[in-house]
């Protein structure tokens, strides 16, 4: 069964989970950004409850929020049309601009061993075009991984299946790549008819991966950890965003039309 938790959040898009203690919050938040109103918005990372519409307000810096993470004491949300990482404190304070690099048309993002990673899909401004963007901590590029494909979301999986980090692509085919830390490329999931658009991954509890699929057969996905596909739920909605596990087993999932559980 699907609940509707937000209808007319539009835009709503990928789910991150934090650590950032909040009364009420289990512990943590799950933040969703929320692209038309430039904001994040958190929910319990349990059952998917609601607690702020605006605990970060993106105005002035955010044009179309995409993913937030949280590295450290802080917030990082990056902005597909702002072209950047952006940072803000636990309590939604804005503190900087992360990359000191260009960036176009920036989609997923993830911090691992001391390093972010970004995937990059335009090259405006200098940018460097498809692929992923490697950061150490002070903002500086340090690596460009051009064998990515034209990705959307990148996934810290340590070392499921010999890999670090996980790169779906969007081009022909739709497939998912394993890659390790230097940049070396394997194939986690070559794609199939069915396999489209694949925006936000996240990993369950059982290790497995949840993909968010926007077009064609829109869902949610599920993958082993060798790359095999277990699952196909039907969730009632088309354009799929975001995913996650919530901790009651539940997923919570986003579309451009708002935030449900199912």
């Amino acid at each position: 069964m699907m609940k509707n938790l937000l209808r007319g959040a539009a835009a709503a898009a990928t789910i991150a989970v934090t650590g950032s203690a909040m009364a009420g919050a289990g512990g943590g938040v799950l933040l969703v950004p929320e692209s038309t109103n430039d904001q994040v918005m958190a929910f319990n990372p349990f059952d998917g409850s609601l607690i702020s519409m605006n605990y970060i307000d993106g105005s002035g810096q955010l044009s179309t929020p995409i993913n937030a993470i949280q590295v450290g004491n802080e917030f990082w949300v990056s902005d597909q049309l702002a072209d950047g990482v952006f940072r803000y404190d636990l309590n939604g304070t804005f503190l900087g601009q992360f990359n000191n690099s260009p960036l176009d048309n920036v989609r997923g993002i993830e911090f691992f061993n001391n390093r972010l990673y970004v995937t990059n899909s335009g090259s405006a401004n200098g940018a460097p075009g498809d692929g992923v963007v490697v950061y150490d901590m002070n903002g500086n590029q340090v690596d460009f991984w051009n064998n990515a494909g034209d990705p959307f979301d990148v996934l810290a999986v340590n070392g499921i299946n010999g890999t670090d980090l996980l790169v779906n692509d969007i081009g022909t085919p739709d497939q998912i790549r394993g890659f390790t830390e230097g940049g070396v490329a394997s194939t986690f999931f070559g794609g199939n008819g069915d396999f489209n658009f694949p925006e936000q991954m996240n990993q369950r509890a059982n290790g497995n991966i949840l993909v968010a699929t926007f077009s064609s057969q829109s869902g949610i996905f599920e993958f082993d950890q060798d790359g095999a596909q277990v699952a196909f739920y039907n969730v009632g909605e088309s354009g799929l965003r975001g995913v996650y596990e919530l901790g009651n087993g539940n997923f919570m999932f986003t579309t451009g039309s708002g935030v449900f559980v199912f």
